[in-house]
């Protein structure tokens, strides 16, 4: 199971620690999706595209780990500004591109 998952053994890990280790990745991944699926209920989960790659049309999981990090990041660091003029460094536009920046780097 793990060669078709392409989780390769390590060298120096015990049969144990290998043996933990797809258990793991496998909840970890469906949790990510389960978390994703509820945000997408308020939030549209979009496939990221780029002047090279453009032709993809489903979200792939970095697209899905990317929204859950842009999501969570919208909501914690950019929700409670205050809207007076006085107060506004960044553009709502400004905003989201940085957001969207640092969720597909992280």
């Amino acid at each position: 199971m793990r060669e078709h998952l392409g989780v390769e053994t390590q060298r120096q890990w015990s049969d144990k620690a290998i043996g933990r280790t797809t258990p793991v990745l496998m909840g970890l991944y469906s949790l990510a999706c389960v978390i994703a699926k509820e945000m997408r209920q308020s939030t549209l989960l979009q496939p990221a595209l780029t002047s090279w790659y453009d032709k993809k049309d489903q979200a792939t999981f970095s697209d899905v780990i990317a929204f859950i990090r842009r999501t969570i990041w919208a909501e914690k660091y950019f929700s409670n500004s205050s809207m007076s003029d006085d107060f506004i460094k960044l553009t709502p536009n400004d905003a989201d591109t940085l957001i969207n920046q640092l969720a597909m780097a992280a």
